[in-house]
């Protein structure tokens, strides 16, 4: 159980002392910079596309069958804004879900230390106790 013990990054050195390269601390806010950009590069890029696109194809942003003729003014309109809106809802569910499962892990082994430490006290009080009654 000592490899699971809790930790914070920011705790870990950053550069190998003997060879000055990066450590595994070291690389994680260049890879989470390098990953914010690329997710804001690629979301302006996907909107600039689709926003051209649907301007001189009068198109939509998803290819979707709908039961009715989209094609008219006031549906086209309120088919793209809910493609949009099911976009964004469904991007926000995918990526909270990975947060979501971090945020529980790190709880319930915040849980299980607590409830380590709780038995390690108690154990404690019991010992005094006893060693109190026999004396």
């Amino acid at each position: 159980m000592d490899l699971s013990d809790n930790f914070t990054w920011e705790e870990m050195p950053t550069r190998d002392a003997d060879t000055g390269y990066l450590t595994a601390a070291g690389w994680i806010p260049l890879i989470r910079t390098f990953s914010t950009r690329a997710a804001v590069m690629l979301i302006l890029i996907h909107s600039v596309q689709s926003t051209i696109r649907m301007a001189t194809n009068h198109e939509t942003v998803f290819i979707a069958w709908y039961p009715f003729d989209w094609t008219v003014s006031p549906f086209y309109e309120l088919v793209n804004i809910s493609q949009v809106t099911f976009f964004r809802q469904n991007s926000h569910i995918r990526g909270g879900a990975d947060k979501s499962l971090a945020r529980l892990t790190s709880q319930c082994r915040r849980t299980e230390s607590i409830v380590s430490l709780e038995r390690e006290v108690c154990s404690c009080a019991e010992l005094q106790v006893f060693s109190c009654y026999r004396g």
